[in-house]
């Protein structure tokens, strides 16, 4: 097994990045997811999400099923279909100066040094992503 996480802080309160890990928002707010349909209108535990990733041609489909979700606190789900299977965990915690938002990745298999190279990369590129769109205030 392999896991890679990323931290960012972020002078918003945990309210305020909420709104940023709804997973049916992430097309909007990165280039590196193309889609995000969910199974249900309402994101809850049990909920399937179907996700294509990836920039250029190359895309990821996978379905991220909902394992935990506690507003404002932490979102996890499991990752399934894909070439990448495992888990994803983010868990915001308030700070003196606004949130902590620690990003994780579970992959079932010993990934090769390049691909967690490259997984590294992706991850640190979203979180980049969705600090931008908190910084500029983005509204769901």
């Amino acid at each position: 097994m392999t896991e890679i996480a990323k931290t960012i802080e972020l002078p918003i309160a945990p309210e305020q990045f909420w709104p940023l890990l709804d997973m049916r928002e992430w097309p909007r707010i990165s280039g590196l997811i193309e889609q995000a349909e969910p199974g249900s209108k309402r994101l809850k535990v049990g909920c399937t999400i179907r996700i294509v990733a990836g920039p250029g041609e190359e895309k990821v489909h996978y379905d991220a099923k909902i394992t935990e979700l506690v507003e404002a606190e932490k979102l996890a789900y499991e990752r399934r279909g894909g070439p990448l299977p495992g888990t994803s965990k983010w868990q915001i915690d308030r700070t003196d100066t606004g949130c902590r938002v620690e990003y994780r990745n579970q992959f079932l298999h010993t990934l090769a040094e390049p691909i967690v190279e490259s997984m590294t990369r992706t991850m640190e590129h979203f979180l980049s992503d969705l600090e931008q769109a908190a910084r500029n205030g983005h509204k769901d």
